[in-house]
């Protein structure tokens, strides 16, 4: 019964998803992108945003590649279904293949919903362009490598890693260390195991890193950095104690629901031959190990934010170290299972069962843009703000008015629209707004 209703519930939550997919429009920086792509032409504009804005070349390539005119829209929104789609199928196939769980399709299910849940921000997760191709795209590519690097030895599946290597590192940052860290260990894993190096995917971390280099090293990574410094800027003692902060009151209020999941999942997690032996290290170190790694990955992946802006990471970020918080997590428990519960069955009071249960109403009594997405289209928010989005579109394209003040959007869905225009019409985000549809300035009637 409980398998059958999450997997309905994670059917219908897909469907509330795409569907509220046709209902978004551009926002924030999109316009900029819009604009830029179209003054430059796609080189001049990949080399632009390389020198002095960032070195994410998959992320600019796809983001200077079209605009919103004609079928800008269209495509637009078919982007946002397929990362949508793209993040589940990739998840189920990694969750199959990888974790390989007594029962996959409930777990993955889980999985998608505790994360879905976790989000801070789910338009910037898959509803603004900016921030589905730059960050959860980046996911996507980590699911699908990780879900063949075992068959690595084969030279079809180190050919596919090498492309998804090329265009995970050129998504985002943070990614690209976490993805580099998991080679780096599954590797030592394998070394400690066998005392023997996989040459193949030693290969694919060497390219790896070469790839990441060149997405941080990027002399715009530098201008930005410096466009965006703080006081607390490089503030080593700073950034770590706030990452550490930021680490305990993101888990008091999102993220604890990982820790809730893995309860259920030290029961439904199969062993995956995870055993080693270590006799140099005391047991108890690799026991801590096993409890505080997901936490040092989560603390780990706020860190760079602190350290290079002196300020909190944005939704976006702390989205895609979540992830990484949960995967950590997964494995953690399968390294404890295998090497330290000697059991294959362990025995669970049955009230564990009923963890899916507490998932479900935590999602539904804890705020959480999750919710708010059901709310959005069932209550008809999302088709009043498309609609609105629609009239205001046709009315700049219509007018004949150099400085433009528009009407503010009644409703605004903050899990559809990451950011609107103001009513400033020198602010960043109508300077390029008006741009680009020719005006002089476009402001919002306060």
């Amino acid at each position: 019964m409980i398998k059958k209703t999450f997997n309905l519930l994670t059917f219908f939550t897909l469907c509330v998803l795409i569907i509220n997919s046709f209902f978004i429009y551009p926002s924030a920086d999109d316009f900029s992108y819009f604009v830029k792509q179209k003054s430059y032409g796609f080189w001049a504009f990949q080399e632009w945003h390389y020198f002095n804005w960032g070195g994410r070349y998959i992320a600019n390539m796809i983001l200077g590649s079209f605009d919103f005119n004609e079928a800008g829209l269209y495509w637009y929104r078919s982007i946002a279904v397929f990362i949508i789609l793209g993040f589940y199928i990739s998840l189920v196939a990694f969750t199959k293949q990888i974790i390989r769980p007594k029962d996959y399709l409930l777990t993955t299910n889980l999985m998608f919903l505790a994360y879905c849940f976790s989000l801070y921000s789910l338009s910037q997760e898959f509803y603004w362009m900016p921030g589905s191709i730059t960050y959860t795209l980046s996911l996507i590519l980590c699911l699908i490598s990780w879900t063949l690097l075992e068959k690595s030895k084969n030279w079809r599946f180190f050919l596919i890693n090498i492309i998804l290597i090329i265009l995970l590192n050129g998504t985002n940052e943070i990614s690209s260390l976490f993805y580099n860290g998991s080679l780096f260990l599954y590797l030592l894993y394998g070394y400690i195991k066998t005392k023997n190096i996989n040459p193949a995917v030693f290969t694919l971390l060497i390219f790896s890193v070469g790839c990441m280099l060149i997405s941080i090293l990027a002399p715009g990574n530098t201008v930005r950095t410096l466009s965006e410094k703080s006081p607390n800027t490089h503030d080593v003692i700073f950034s770590i104690s706030r990452a550490i902060f930021r680490m305990v009151t993101f888990t008091a209020e999102r993220l604890f629901i990982f820790l809730v999941l893995g309860v259920f999942l030290f029961k439904g997690l199969q062993k995956r031959n995870l055993k080693m032996s270590v006799p140099k290290i005391p047991t108890i170190i690799l026991k801590s190990a096993c409890i505080f790694l997901p936490f040092l990955v989560l603390c780990f992946g706020i860190f760079p934010s602190y350290y290079a802006t002196g300020r909190i990471p944005p939704e976006r970020t702390v989205n895609t170290v979540s992830f990484f918080f949960l995967i950590s997590i997964v494995f953690s428990i399968q390294f404890y299972k295998d090497n330290f519960i000697e059991a294959e069955n362990i025995h669970f009071k049955s009230i564990i069962n009923y963890i899916p249960i507490l998932l479900l109403l935590i999602t539904v009594i804890h705020p959480n843009d999750l919710r708010n997405n059901f709310y959005d289209l069932f209550s008809g928010r999302s088709l009043i703000f498309a609609k609105e989005m629609e009239e205001r579109d046709l009315y700049l394209k219509s007018t004949p008015e150099e400085v433009v003040t528009v009407k503010k959007i009644s409703v605004i869905p903050n899990t559809l629209l990451f950011k609107d225009i103001s009513g400033d019409p020198t602010s960043f985000f109508n300077y390029y707004y008006a741009r680009f549809y020719n005006k002089k300035s476009v402001s919002v009637h306060e």
